[in-house]
This record gives structure tokens, sequence and C-alpha cells, in this order.
């Protein structure tokens, strides 16, 4: 089934909805304008200075009014596959508990002599369908550094029609589907904000599995470990009262009130660790069933001591060292920059070097250079 089922408007709806795209203009340009000199002076590039300017001004746009105007995810991977001419292919996961039914698209990258598999969960608050602007064509160049066959994008049920831990739900059938024809080995997870929770929430399940959703058993023995985990500014706490949120609030886009407000939608319990990560401390992270395992911060960004408490969890080690556990902070970066960088075409910055050269080298892909380096 698709993502979610766009909301229709009345024509005084319709109204309101074309008196808020023109603030979220004037907003945008005000915004930009306002952020040109300073973010010019720390070496950003105007389109990325944009960028965020325009994610700081779609707060017009109520959230009624975005799933109006939103495509659900499948339809708008399928769309970008036949606009770039890439082969797509769509598998229903049969939910054995009668829940919301996902998609795996399959979307063929190369014909890599290894039968690697790249399977991406994409962000946006468990609320939002994918971006084929940024994170669809960054999951793309992820699964090319990776020398992947395919990308496979997982199309959950988004919030508040599926609540916690729905989603999970789903992302266990897409793991346990894909494992009938992949050896753990061969598979590398990846996701970013809500993506990366629900990446580091599977394999919490698979290690502690939650009562309520199906087991994912044989992991941990005889090399049955996931390849690899990539989780790019992964949302990991419920709550929104860390030092980040204030030191950066004026240069991310995250907002506490929206995501306090996206919450609510979702319904986690977070008494849970797969609802509420940080609630699994070192002991409960020390054997996550993964090979390797990289988890980025940008260093503007509101989530950035959270998501430092979560890589102390995990043990994690200064990224280069080629320990499991890796942490990259991009400097002067906000909430998942690589792939607003790539909406715009702005040149990659060290947070997205640090992430493509580590799928390179736990890969083991002997290439030159990934696409768009």
């Amino acid at each position: 089934m698709p993502s979610h089922q766009r909301h229709q408007l009345s024509t005084g709806e319709k109204v309101k909805l074309y008196l808020s795209l023109g603030c979220l203009v004037l907003q945008c340009l005000i915004t930009f304008l306002i952020k040109l000199i300073p973010r010019l002076f720390v070496g950003w590039s105007p389109s990325s200075i944009f960028a965020v300017a325009y994610m700081r001004s779609v707060a017009w746009i109520s959230f009624k009014q975005s799933r109006a105007i939103a495509l659900p995810t499948g339809q708008r991977i399928m769309a970008f596959c036949q606009s770039a001419g890439l082969a797509c292919r769509s598998v229903n996961i049969n939910n054995g508990d009668n829940g919301p039914q996902a998609t795996l698209h399959y979307i063929h990258v190369s014909d890599c002599p290894k039968a690697r598999l790249l399977l991406y969960f994409h962000g946006g608050a468990y609320v939002h369908p994918i971006s084929t602007k940024g994170q669809l064509p960054f999951g793309l160049e992820c699964a090319r550094a990776a020398g992947a066959s395919d990308l496979v994008c997982l199309e959950y049920t988004l919030a508040p029609e599926l609540k916690y831990p729905g989603q999970l739900v789903q992302a266990v059938d897409a793991l346990d589907y894909i494992l009938s024809t992949h050896h753990p080995s061969q598979i590398i997870l990846g996701g970013d904000s809500a993506g990366g929770h629900l990446v580091l929430s599977l394999l919490a399940h698979i290690q502690r599995p939650n009562p309520s959703v199906k087991t994912l058993s044989g992991f941990g023995i005889s090399g049955r470990n996931i390849l690899g985990a990539y989780v790019i500014s992964p949302w990991v706490s419920m709550k929104y009262n860390s030092k980040s949120f204030k030191t950066n609030a004026s240069r991310d886009f995250i907002r506490a009130k929206a995501m306090v407000a996206y919450t609510e939608m979702w319904n986690p319990n977070c008494s849970e660790v797969c609802g509420e990560l940080l609630t699994g401390g070192v002991e409960f992270w020390r054997n996550v069933p993964v090979d390797n395992l990289l988890i980025t911060a940008g260093g503007w960004e509101c989530f950035l001591v959270d998501i430092l408490v979560m890589a102390s969890h995990l043990q994690a080690k200064e990224f280069g060292t080629g320990a499991a556990v890796e942490l990259s902070v991009g400097e002067k970066e906000v909430h998942v920059q690589c792939a607003l960088d790539k909406a715009v075409g702005a040149p990659h910055r060290q947070g997205t070097h640090n992430i493509l050269s580590w799928l390179i080298r736990i890969a083991g892909v002997e290439v030159t250079k990934p696409e768009g380096v």
C-alpha cells in the first residue's frame, strides 16, 4: 500500500495553501539574506545556504497542506527512476500480523560480481515521504560507493496512519524477505534521521526482540552478522531539551516544537529501547549484530548532543580509526547535510566524504572515486 493517503482540500483550504506558499517563499528569501554573509564566511555555498533557508521556512505549510501536495514514497521513487532511466521493480511484503503492507523498491545500480544490497530507510520524522531531490540520489551514491547491485528502498507506512512500532514491524518484514535471498554479510543497512532511528531500532530488536514484533533469529553466530550499517544524523531521543537544541537553534532547520508534534503523531513507547534508543546503555549496545557501524552528526545540528550520547553507548571511536563502530561529526554541518547538498548540487563536505569512504572501505570495493566526489 502507499506510504500515505493524500488529503483532500476544500476550496477555502486551497486558498490558504496558496497564501502559505507565498509566505514560505518570502520567509525563505528573508532567511537566505540573513544567513548569507555569515555562512559564506565559513565556507558554505550559496545553494546550501538557500537549502537550509527553505527547510527553516516550511513551517508555513501545515501538516494537512503538506499531505495534500506530497506524493507517496512509491510514486516518487518510480517517477524518479523513470526520469533517470533506472530499472526499478517493486515487491509487496507480506505481513503475517495483517498490518499495513509495505513495499520494497529495488533500484538497479550496477551488475556487480558480488550480490550485495543496500537496504535504505528514508528519514522524515516518520510522517514525511522520501525526498527524491536529496535523500534518494544520495542513497544511490552510497549504493555505488558500496559496490551494491541494488539500492532497496523500504516504502513504510507513515504516521499518523501507522504508529509505533508499525514501521519497525515493516522493517523486520523487509529484512526477513531480503534474508531469503541474501546472506547477512551481503547486506548493508542505511538510514537518515528517522530512517537512522529505524536502522538502530531494527538492530536493537534483533538483539533483544520487542514482544510485539516478530523475531529475527540466527544472528551473531558463525558469521551471521550484517556487513555494515550507517546512520546519518539519527533521531535517537524523543526529548528535545539537550544543549545543542539551544546552541544550534539558529543554525539548524530542526525545531523542537515541530519534533514534539511529530512524536505525538507517531506515539512511540519511550520505555522501550526501540522507541527511545538512549534508554539502552553500553551493555545493551555492546554486541549489535553488525560487523561495521558508522554514526554521523553535524556540528551545527540540534540532535548533536543526543547523537554523541548514542555514540558513547555504542562505544564509537573517532572516524578513520578503522574501529567496528566509528563516529563522524561534520564541522559546521546541519541535520543530514549530505542530502541537502545533494538536492542543490553543492560540493561534498567532509561528512559526506567520510560516509562514502567508509562504505568503500567496509565493502572492499576497488574503485577510484564514487560518483560525485
